[in-house]
């Protein structure tokens, strides 16, 4: 990059309001859903879209819209009184969770992204997302060799693993089936899981890249980092979102038919069976286009598409990639 360019995370607000104030050009990187950076009409900390499954009450909708309101204009106040501190000629914000630097990168492929929304993004790039290798894994490797079975991966991300219910009934639901188990249980005791077949793969934490690269289902919280590389090894997946930004981005794999949606505090293992089944069957024209844009995603790796943005003399292309 050149010799001026600072790539930041775009939640690093003090570093961002640091960089917009003594005027140096930077880039913005969205790791996480792009709905991490509002754009018109939407409030910071307010999911803009829900998977079907999810359908909260009115009141409190508007109850939680209320309380992101007041952290978003405490939040803007404060960045304003900052702002005026650093730089006094520099312009007010109306909202600083939608401030945004001189090249926006988002951690996410364009194809699920929301046409109507990209038009409102500033001058942008989507990455698609990081295509990386991980260090050889002995007792992993080991156990990818020992059958040909298929491979279920299932993590619910390093901090909501502590929903030891949650992969309780995953557990019970994927018992049933004719699949190999790999499970990240995180503080998740081994116990709490009820009977551990003998073919399983049960830890703490695994490498989550590899294990995707042989397998045929996830089942994740629907974190951005899950849900990019599942898509990168095109794995479909089975969402149980529990947070933040997972609610918009399992409602983005619901649209594309990449996957399905279950509410984590209701599904049954009944229900949680019955929905991987329909996922390993995948209907053969959502497993061409998942083909399709896992080919994409690998073949032009984030880190790429990030040095043509920075580098580029007039800034990203507005849009880029192909769609599918």
């Amino acid at each position: 990059v050149r010799p001026d360019e600072v790539i930041v995370d775009h939640l690093a607000f003090i570093a961002r309001l640091a960089l917009a104030s003594a005027g140096v050009r930077h880039g913005d990187v969205v790791l996480g859903h792009p709905s991490a950076l509002t754009v018109a009409g939407e409030v910071y900390g307010y999911p803009p879209a829900w998977p079907t499954c999810l359908r909260p009450d009115a009141a409190a909708l508007t109850d939680l819209r209320r309380q992101c309101e007041r952290v978003r204009d405490v939040f803007t106040a404060q960045w304003n009184d900052a702002l005026a501190t650093l730089e006094p000629s520099a312009p007010a914000s109306e909202d600083a969770f939608a401030e945004t630097g001189d090249v926006l990168l988002l951690n996410y492929p364009q194809e699920l992204h929301p046409p109507a929304r990209t038009a409102l993004l500033g001058p942008h790039a989507f990455l698609g997302s990081a295509v990386r290798t991980e260090e050889p894994d002995a007792e992993v490797d080991a156990w990818l060799a020992a059958a040909d079975a298929p491979v279920v991966y299932v993590s619910l991300g390093s901090f909501l693993s502590v929903r030891s219910d949650v992969l309780a009934r995953i557990a019970d639901a994927l018992r049933g089936l004719d699949v190999r188990v790999a499970l990240a249980s995180g503080s998740t005791p081994r116990d709490a899981l009820g009977p551990i077949p003998a073919s399983w793969l049960v830890r703490g934490v695994l490498p989550q890249v590899t294990l995707l690269a042989r397998s045929v289902l996830a089942v994740s919280h629907g974190g951005n980092n899950s849900v990019t590389e599942s898509l990168i090894a095109g794995v479909p997946l089975l969402l149980l979102p529990l947070s933040t930004d997972q609610f918009a981005g399992a409602a983005a794999l619901e649209d594309a038919g990449f996957g399905e949606t279950l509410d984590p505090n209701a599904a049954t293992p009944g229900e949680l069976r019955a929905a991987a089944v329909r996922l390993l069957a995948l209907e053969p024209d959502a497993r061409a286009r998942l083909n399709r844009l896992a080919d994409s995603l690998t073949a032009t790796p984030g880190a790429g598409r990030a040095r043509v943005a920075l580098l580029a003399p007039d800034g990203p292309e507005s849009n880029e990639g192909p769609r599918t």
